[in-house]
């Protein structure tokens, strides 16, 4: 499944905050995927979920600065799994 900007209580942060849900929901995934040995230079695939169109192309940097920008990214633009959310993403993780 998707991750998001959702937190330990199971609240959303930086609520109308693209750039901050995306940049947790990137730094969520990382830690996600630490305890394997994965890092996010491992994930092969993803698919984006964007609530508003505009935001795709601001994730693109957002993704180079996490150093996901070799990842070929599905971009869609859709209702996120909750009205406070701007963003999610599923991503896929290869090791070898």
């Amino acid at each position: 499944s998707g991750t998001a900007a959702i937190d330990e209580q199971g609240l959303t942060v930086f609520a109308g905050d693209f750039e901050a849900q995306a940049a947790c929901t990137l730094g969520m995934i990382a830690a996600l995927i630490a305890p394997t040995g994965a890092t996010l230079a491992d994930v092969r695939q993803a698919t984006a979920f964007f609530k508003h169109p505009q935001h795709a192309e601001r994730f693109a940097s957002i993704a180079r600065r996490f150093g996901m920008a070799h990842v070929p990214t599905v971009d869609v633009i859709a209702d996120v799994c909750r009205d406070d959310l701007l963003f999610e993403l599923d991503a896929t993780v290869v090791l070898r």
